[in-house]
């Protein structure tokens, strides 16, 4: 981040929740955490799509390191 204030507005995002459409919305998460191995930056994340029943449809985060082992895009099913 350049701009010392980009951090400050990032972290303006946590717990904001836009509507989007037809009761679909999302949701940021973002704080401050302590720089790790997996965390260099020092900064938790979150963003999640919803239904209009609460459902998470989708969402991306920094909850763990991607696999780069793999050669392939893979998905794991979801009953």
């Amino acid at each position: 981040m350049n701009n010392p204030n980009d951090l400050e507005l990032l972290l303006d995002l946590n717990d904001i929740e836009y509507c989007i459409v037809a009761g679909y919305w999302v949701k940021f998460s973002v704080i401050k955490i302590t720089p790790s191995k997996h965390r260099p930056f020092g900064i938790k994340y979150s963003l999640s799509m919803h239904n209009n029943h609460g459902t998470r449809l989708v969402g991306f985060d920094n909850a763990h390191l991607a696999d780069i082992k793999r050669k392939k895009y893979t998905a794991k099913r979801v009953v």
